[in-house]
């Protein structure tokens, strides 16, 4: 389904992104499109609709584009992982037949990590309702003209 699909026929668009609902997607199974109308938020991927009045949003929260450090803390505790390994292949004999290729895998994953961090580094709003929280994340930098109009019209 398109968003021009769902929307009533003189709705106007006040701003639209492409933007996912799951702030670690890296494909275009979880992107979708999201607007604001006058009256409501509209997210729509596939056949999958949120519908988010403007009455209902209790708070809104956007984020610049920034580097998920979540990312970080991985690979901070592979490298940590690859030392320990390392160190324990020096002291204990029998760890060292595989501390070597334990360690090597282990900054690997860790430098994959981080490089996957780098293809998520976007743009996150958060809308906040009574009964749900609603996240949704872009690399798009027109994300932030849907923050503003939410709050354009939060103001009306």
């Amino acid at each position: 389904m398109k968003l021009d699909d769902y929307l009533q026929e003189k709705e106007s668009v006040v701003a639209r992104v492409e933007a996912y609902d799951d702030k670690d997607a890296m494909t275009n199974h979880r992107k979708g499109e999201l607007a604001v109308t006058p009256n409501r938020v509209v997210f729509v991927r596939n056949k999958v609709v949120s519908d988010i009045s403007l009455n209902g949003v209790d708070s809104i929260e956007y984020r610049a584009p920034s580097y998920p450090y979540w990312y970080l803390y991985w690979a901070v505790g592979c490298f940590a992982f690859a030392a320990l390994f390392h160190i324990l292949g020096i002291v204990i004999d029998p760890v060292a037949q595989f501390s070597g290729v334990v360690g090597f895998m282990a900054v690997f994953a860790g430098i994959a990590t981080l490089v996957t961090g780098l293809f998520l580094k976007r743009a996150m709003l958060t809308l906040h309702t009574s009964n749900s929280t609603f996240e949704f994340v872009s690399k798009d930098s027109s994300l932030a003209a849907i923050a503003h109009a939410l709050r354009g019209y939060e103001n009306r």
